[in-house]
């Protein structure tokens, strides 16, 4: 299993699990690894994959604390966070794998 995967994995992971998935800030930690991985962290991509996964974290755990008022999101969020950065991951691990076939 590739260390991407892996990472989505681990971030899926916690936010499967409700108390952890709106404490720690899973999305936002898949993306700075993956992109620390490569030492990305200037590149334009982390301008906007960044900002969106603290978008979706913070969202989460406003969420979380209104939840005492019977607000709930049903997964949405979790649902719009895999789309969107698991996509972005399997693209652009794909386009590594291909950029690395090229260069052999």
């Amino acid at each position: 299993m590739n260390k991407a995967l892996k990472r989505f994995l681990l971030g899926m992971g916690t936010e499967v699990v409700p108390f952890l998935g709106n404490l720690v800030p899973a999305w936002t930690m898949t993306v700075f690894f993956e992109l620390k991985s490569d030492g990305n962290l200037t590149a334009p991509e982390a301008f906007v994959m960044l900002p969106m996964a603290l978008i979706l974290d913070a969202m989460g755990f406003i969420l979380f604390l209104a939840s005492w008022l019977g607000v709930d999101d049903y997964g949405v969020l979790d649902i719009i966070g895999m789309l969107v950065i698991g996509g972005w991951m399997l693209v652009r691990s794909s386009l590594k794998s291909e950029l690395d076939k090229a260069q052999e």
